[in-house]
């Protein structure tokens, strides 16, 4: 399906604060089958917007098109038989997993049901239960871990088949391996379907067709990957951060572990100053490290540059 915002305007209003734009004139289209992200940071209008779609809300002004024609003039249960959804806050219901899976289409065949949660990885982890897919699970996912709930939700919004799928921050609970497991099984559904996603880690976000950054309500940044890190603006940076974050939690950085060894007796803080992307390769981050005494004072003669990869 085809997506148009056109010219967006949402506004909440309260008796306290009034009237509060979260979206102003936010413009983008997405084409059929493809796959669009958006980022920005907390409250940014991210879930407001994608709430647009399914009409949760309706828009103050202009308007949200679906193949030329206005939301608003589908009937509700029509255009929302077309989404699949999973939103951050996950509301599993005191069902079995199978019924929780199968919520959106109480006709969907076993086989059907149990391959949307092989492509959400919920399979691995559902077999091991005492029932299997007949096991009861409590309202709100009682007893399920976070990464469980959240892949149980995408195998929902998967089962339906949908010809739009709406995933907000929906892998945040689960590790990089299991997110890059899902995302690939993303990028193989078998019909055409269009693709929005918030995400905040780059890994689920730099191969999409088109990435948005969203800020003080509306589009700060949009284009492909290689597009925003020419821009050198808000992606850039945030992408330099999470390359130089992975090797540290790699521990990837052996040179300034031997560096404090020379030090010997002497005890020094390691402080991250700075980090930005190298000017010889958009792959790559140099990490500004301080070294000091105390976690007060820094020793600018004591400075070590790391060029992560």
């Amino acid at each position: 399906m085809f997506i148009v915002f056109d010219d967006i305007c949402k506004a909440f209003h309260s008796e306290r604060a009034g009237c509060d734009n979260v979206i102003e004139h936010v413009s983008f289209c997405v084409s059929c089958g493809e796959f669009v992200c958006l980022l920005g940071r907390s409250g940014c209008g991210k879930t407001t917007l994608l709430s647009l779609i399914p009409r949760f809300y309706d828009v103050g002004e202009g308007a949200v098109l679906i193949d030329g024609k206005d939301i608003r003039d589908f009937p509700i249960s029509v255009l929302r038989k077309a989404i699949g959804i999973a939103f951050q806050d996950i509301f599993l219901f005191s069902d079995t997993v199978d019924g929780n899976i199968a919520y959106g289409d109480v006709d969907l065949a076993y086989d059907d049901m149990k391959h949307s949660a092989v492509m959400a990885d919920a399979d691995s982890f559902i077999e091991k239960m005492p029932e299997g897919y007949d096991t009861i699970i409590g309202e709100r996912g009682v007893g399920l871990s976070g990464g469980q709930k959240q892949r149980i939700a995408l195998a929902r919004a998967l089962a339906i088949k949908p010809r739009i799928l709406i995933l907000d921050d929906t892998t945040s609970a689960v590790d990089m391996e299991t997110e890059k497991y899902i995302q690939d099984q993303l990028a193989s559904i078998d019909h055409e379907c269009t693709k929005i996603i918030v995400a905040q880690r780059i890994s689920a976000v730099r191969n999409a067709d088109k990435i948005i950054i969203l800020a003080n309500n509306t589009i700060a940044e949009a284009g492909t990957h290689d597009e925003l890190i020419a821009l050198d603006g808000y992606y850039a940076e945030i992408f330099s951060m999470a390359i130089a974050f992975n090797l540290l939690l790699r521990n990837r950085i052996k040179k300034v572990s031997k560096f404090v060894k020379k030090r010997k007796k002497e005890v020094f803080f390691l402080k991250l100053q700075e980090i930005r992307l190298s000017q010889k390769s958009k792959n790559a981050a140099e990490l500004h490290l301080c070294f000091a005494r105390s976690t007060k004072q820094i020793q600018p003669n004591a400075k070590f540059c790391y060029t992560a990869r």
